[in-house]
């Protein structure tokens, strides 16, 4: 009896405070709309991405037309044009190097300022957050994870990703104008592969 006993009040405290430690609430599963549109304006909105497409089209401009350049260069039988085309070409090249150093330059400053806001909210959240309800209930290496582990996915992955993916976006924009530059027969390959793909959707 007394076994049975302080078993049913072991078993009673048990379940009072089994629910004292919050479980970590992870989503799971496709990112939000919400959660890009957060961040866009946390990197500077139209600010950032405007002067970013600029540089990134105008660097991509300036390697189109180095590669355009060098195509007549070497068409170009009369030695007397040599110098002006190296001129020109070495312009050029450093007109890329320059649009390049200027869209990394942009990019970086708008990861820091969405890596410094959302660390600004998150110690704001974190200072006003209520004892008993907050500190109390949640694991102290759970806070310090998202101190550390996500704050340095926002401050190396992110941007990383981004500058790879509108790369891709304009390598295909300056692939697409060479093969239109150098041939026609492309270019109704390439309308008639997007009627095809528009077709099919």
């Amino acid at each position: 009896m007394n076994e049975s006993k302080s078993s049913e009040k072991k078993s009673a405290k048990g379940g009072k405070y089994e629910n004292l430690i919050l479980e970590e609430d992870r989503k799971k599963g496709q990112v939000e709309l919400s959660i890009y549109k957060d961040y866009f304006k946390k990197s500077g909105g139209w600010y950032f991405f405007i002067p970013f497409v600029l540089a990134l089209g105008i660097q991509q401009g300036m390697r189109v037309m180095s590669n355009i350049w060098m195509s007549i260069w070497v068409n170009q039988s009369n030695p007397d044009y040599q110098t002006f085309n190296m001129i020109v070409y070495t312009c050029l090249s450093v007109g890329y190097i320059f649009w390049v150093t200027i869209r990394a330059s942009i990019l970086y400053y708008a990861s820091f300022i969405s890596a410094r806001r959302i660390h600004q909210n998150m110690v704001s959240s974190l200072l006003f957050a209520p004892l008993n309800e907050f500190f109390d209930r949640i694991p102290l290496g759970r806070i310090l994870n998202r101190f550390t582990k996500d704050i340095d996915v926002i401050d190396n992955d992110i941007h990383w990703a981004y500058n790879f993916l509108s790369m891709a976006i304009f390598n295909i924009i300056n692939t697409t104008v060479m093969n239109m530059y150098t041939t026609s027969f492309y270019t109704c390959f390439l309308i008639a592969g997007y009627l095809f793909i528009c077709s099919r959707i």
